[in-house]
């Protein structure tokens, strides 16, 4: 199960670097990059494919700042429910077991659903790239993979 659900936060990572890439953070540092715009000078997108990329990041994360907040918030309260149902079980309960094994089965299933829709969105922005655009982005990710793996090396 353990091993279940480390691939499937691997694969949700993965997936979600695509948006990373697509979306504006304001020239926020983003993993060695000064922001994602870097990566769209670095493309070469048109007018048209930037508008069609934010059109498709909006729908699935939104643009308004307020529904941001809010949903950071949510995000953080579903993560303080979680872990107060997972604290606050019993242990000594004869269904301790089986209600472990149905959390464990709700948030896999949370976690499934959030690789899908990256996914998704990853198909429908490479959809909106040429072959070359596309060729450059996969360049850009690897790069952007080895420099994670070499600082991690120098950190351990």
């Amino acid at each position: 199960m353990n091993k279940l659900i480390t691939g499937l936060m691997i694969s949700a990572c993965l997936a979600t670097s695509t948006l990373t890439l697509a979306q504006d953070h304001g020239g926020r540092n983003n993993d060695g990059f000064k922001s994602a715009q870097s990566f769209t000078r670095k493309l070469d997108l048109t007018d048209e494919q930037k508008e069609q990329i934010k059109t498709i990041v909006q729908s699935v994360r939104g643009d308004d700042s307020e529904a941001k907040d809010k949903s950071k918030s949510k995000r953080k309260s579903k993560r303080n429910n979680n872990y107060n149902a997972a604290t606050n079980l019993d242990p000594s309960s004869s269904t301790y077991d089986q209600d472990v094994l149905t959390m464990a089965d709700e948030q896999s299933e949370k976690i499934k659903q959030q690789i899908i829709q990256m996914a998704d969105v990853k198909k429908q922005i490479y959809a909106v790239l040429t072959y070359e655009q596309q060729e450059e982005l996969r360049t850009l990710r690897e790069e952007r993979a080895e420099r994670r793996a070499s600082k991690e090396e120098t950190e351990d």
